[in-house]
């Protein structure tokens, strides 16, 4: 004589919620970006350089589950939050104020990432996230 959990587990772990998370991201890369030296349209300059990135912050998300199967799970979920970057760059000829970054016509991610990375130091942003995640019983 036993209990089945099996459909009333499946039932509780159905539907909406609501949770906080926190992450936590150590990258190290080179980058490379076109700049005008001395702000003079003339003259433009290509510099590489490394980038070290430490970024922390956390989400509030709200989501959605659904068992597809005894098996498979689907989930999908929306968040918003903060993130706290500090970023070091080694060996960068750029200089942010003295000149003048070479920018595409349109608003762009590898623009928002030339301009964060190429001033460097302290800095703190919105954290918006949008995912999906598939779920196998084993």
């Amino acid at each position: 004589m036993g209990k089945s959990f099996g459909p009333k587990l499946t039932s509780r772990l159905e539907g909406f919620y609501i949770a906080v998370n926190f992450f936590y991201i150590k990258d190290v890369h080179n980058a490379s970006l076109s700049y005008y030296y001395q702000k003079d349209s003339t003259v433009k300059v290509r510099d590489d350089f490394g980038v070290r990135k430490t970024i922390w912050g956390g989400n509030f998300l709200g989501g959605y589950q659904l068992a597809h199967s005894k098996r498979i799970m689907v989930e999908m979920y929306v968040g918003v939050g903060i993130r706290f970057r500090d970023i070091i760059t080694e060996n960068k000829e750029y200089v942010y104020k003295r000149d003048g970054l070479v920018r595409a016509m349109d608003v762009t991610v590898a623009g928002f990432k030339h301009d964060t990375e190429s001033r460097g130091g302290q800095s703190v942003a919105p954290n918006f996230t949008l995912g999906l995640r598939i779920a196998f019983k084993l």
